[in-house]
Protein backbone atom coordinates (compact mmCIF):
# COMPACT_ATOMS: atom_id res chain seq x y z
CA UNK A 1 0.00 0.00 0.00
CA UNK A 2 2.82 2.41 0.89
CA UNK A 3 4.61 1.56 -2.34
CA UNK A 4 1.53 2.34 -4.43
CA UNK A 5 1.04 5.65 -2.60
CA UNK A 6 4.68 6.59 -3.21
CA UNK A 7 4.47 5.75 -6.93
CA UNK A 8 1.19 7.67 -7.29
CA UNK A 9 2.68 10.67 -5.48
CA UNK A 10 5.74 10.68 -7.74
CA UNK A 11 3.58 10.47 -10.86
CA UNK A 12 1.43 13.34 -9.66
CA UNK A 13 4.52 15.48 -8.98
CA UNK A 14 5.89 14.67 -12.44
CA UNK A 15 2.61 15.64 -14.12
CA UNK A 16 2.48 18.93 -12.19
CA UNK A 17 6.10 19.67 -13.05
CA UNK A 18 5.59 19.04 -16.76
CA UNK A 19 2.41 21.09 -16.98
CA UNK A 20 4.29 24.07 -15.56
CA UNK A 21 6.80 24.09 -18.44
CA UNK A 22 6.26 26.74 -21.10
CA UNK A 23 6.02 25.26 -24.58
CA UNK A 24 6.91 27.02 -27.83
CA UNK A 25 5.90 25.74 -31.23
CA UNK A 26 6.73 26.86 -34.76
CA UNK A 27 3.32 28.09 -35.87
CA UNK A 28 4.30 30.20 -38.89
CA UNK A 29 5.81 27.59 -41.21
CA UNK A 30 9.31 26.36 -42.06
CA UNK A 31 10.40 29.38 -44.14
CA UNK A 32 9.39 32.10 -41.65
CA UNK A 33 11.84 32.40 -38.75
CA UNK A 34 10.15 35.32 -36.96
CA UNK A 35 9.24 34.79 -33.32
CA UNK A 36 5.56 34.25 -32.54
CA UNK A 37 5.44 33.97 -28.73
CA UNK A 38 8.66 35.46 -27.37
CA UNK A 39 8.72 39.25 -27.29
CA UNK A 40 11.44 41.89 -27.38
CA UNK A 41 10.80 42.32 -23.64
CA UNK A 42 11.56 38.62 -23.08
CA UNK A 43 14.84 39.01 -24.98
CA UNK A 44 15.88 42.13 -23.05
CA UNK A 45 15.03 40.49 -19.73
CA UNK A 46 17.08 37.43 -20.62
CA UNK A 47 14.55 34.90 -19.45
CA UNK A 48 15.36 31.24 -19.31
CA UNK A 49 15.75 28.50 -21.85
CA UNK A 50 15.66 24.77 -22.38
CA UNK A 51 18.20 23.23 -24.74
CA UNK A 52 18.18 19.72 -26.12
CA UNK A 53 21.21 18.31 -27.93
CA UNK A 54 23.53 21.23 -27.19
CA UNK A 55 27.23 21.30 -28.01
CA UNK A 56 29.69 24.19 -27.75
CA UNK A 57 33.41 24.80 -28.04
CA UNK A 58 35.85 27.66 -27.68
CA UNK A 59 39.39 28.10 -28.98
CA UNK A 60 40.84 31.47 -27.99
CA UNK A 61 38.30 34.03 -29.25
CA UNK A 62 36.45 31.65 -31.62
CA UNK A 63 33.23 29.99 -30.51
CA UNK A 64 30.96 27.29 -31.95
CA UNK A 65 27.47 26.51 -30.68
CA UNK A 66 25.08 23.91 -32.02
CA UNK A 67 21.64 23.17 -30.56
CA UNK A 68 19.08 20.67 -31.85
CA UNK A 69 16.19 22.32 -30.00
CA UNK A 70 16.03 25.62 -28.10
CA UNK A 71 12.98 26.92 -26.27
CA UNK A 72 13.28 30.39 -24.67
CA UNK A 73 16.05 32.98 -24.44
CA UNK A 74 19.71 32.07 -23.94
CA UNK A 75 22.56 34.51 -23.23
CA UNK A 76 25.59 33.39 -25.25
CA UNK A 77 28.04 36.16 -24.25
CA UNK A 78 28.17 39.05 -21.80
CA UNK A 79 30.42 42.03 -22.58
CA UNK A 80 31.04 44.07 -19.43
CA UNK A 81 34.43 45.67 -19.96
CA UNK A 82 35.02 49.09 -21.45
CA UNK A 83 36.37 49.12 -24.97
CA UNK A 84 35.64 48.44 -28.61
CA UNK A 85 34.37 45.08 -29.77
CA UNK A 86 33.81 43.44 -33.11
CA UNK A 87 31.76 40.28 -33.64
CA UNK A 88 32.05 38.23 -36.81
CA UNK A 89 29.50 35.45 -37.13
CA UNK A 90 27.72 32.98 -39.33
CA UNK A 91 24.58 31.19 -38.27
CA UNK A 92 21.97 28.91 -39.70
CA UNK A 93 18.57 27.91 -38.39
CA UNK A 94 17.53 24.36 -39.27
CA UNK A 95 14.04 24.49 -37.76
CA UNK A 96 11.67 26.65 -35.75
CA UNK A 97 11.76 30.39 -35.09
CA UNK A 98 14.82 32.33 -33.94
CA UNK A 99 16.24 35.78 -33.35
CA UNK A 100 19.91 36.52 -32.58
CA UNK A 101 20.61 39.97 -31.15
CA UNK A 102 23.16 42.14 -29.43
CA UNK A 103 21.37 44.04 -26.64
CA UNK A 104 21.49 45.77 -23.28
CA UNK A 105 18.84 45.43 -20.59
CA UNK A 106 16.99 48.34 -22.22
CA UNK A 107 17.38 48.09 -26.00
CA UNK A 108 18.26 45.91 -28.98
CA UNK A 109 21.50 47.22 -30.47
CA UNK A 110 21.67 44.92 -33.50
CA UNK A 111 19.72 42.06 -35.10
CA UNK A 112 21.74 39.43 -36.95
CA UNK A 113 20.22 38.10 -40.17
CA UNK A 114 19.05 34.46 -40.14
CA UNK A 115 20.96 32.04 -42.40
CA UNK A 116 23.59 34.56 -43.46
CA UNK A 117 27.32 33.91 -43.32
CA UNK A 118 30.07 36.48 -42.74
CA UNK A 119 28.15 39.05 -40.69
CA UNK A 120 30.18 41.68 -38.82
CA UNK A 121 29.10 44.16 -36.17
CA UNK A 122 31.27 46.60 -34.20
CA UNK A 123 30.32 48.47 -31.04
CA UNK A 124 31.86 50.46 -28.23
CA UNK A 125 31.03 49.53 -24.64
CA UNK A 126 31.07 52.20 -21.93
CA UNK A 127 31.31 49.58 -19.18
CA UNK A 128 27.65 48.60 -18.98
CA UNK A 129 26.63 45.05 -19.79
CA UNK A 130 25.96 44.15 -23.43
CA UNK A 131 24.65 40.67 -24.29
CA UNK A 132 24.68 38.37 -27.29
CA UNK A 133 21.35 36.56 -26.94
CA UNK A 134 19.39 34.07 -28.97
CA UNK A 135 15.65 33.57 -28.65
CA UNK A 136 14.19 30.38 -30.02
CA UNK A 137 10.81 28.73 -30.40
CA UNK A 138 11.32 25.04 -31.15
CA UNK A 139 14.53 26.21 -32.81
CA UNK A 140 17.51 24.23 -34.08
CA UNK A 141 20.60 26.25 -34.99
CA UNK A 142 24.33 26.31 -35.60
CA UNK A 143 26.42 29.38 -34.80
CA UNK A 144 30.10 30.21 -35.34
CA UNK A 145 31.37 33.52 -34.01
CA UNK A 146 34.62 35.32 -33.28
CA UNK A 147 35.03 38.21 -30.84
CA UNK A 148 37.72 40.85 -31.23
CA UNK A 149 38.41 43.41 -28.50
CA UNK A 150 40.54 46.51 -28.73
Amino acid sequence: MKKQFLILSLLLCLVLLLTGCKSYKDTNGPDDYSLQSLTEGDILKGGSSTKIGSASSQINNKYKVSVKTLHGVDTLETFSGKGSYQIELSWTVSKGNARLVLCTDKEILHDFTVNEAGQTYSFRNDGSEVYLRIAGEDCGFSLDYTIYRS
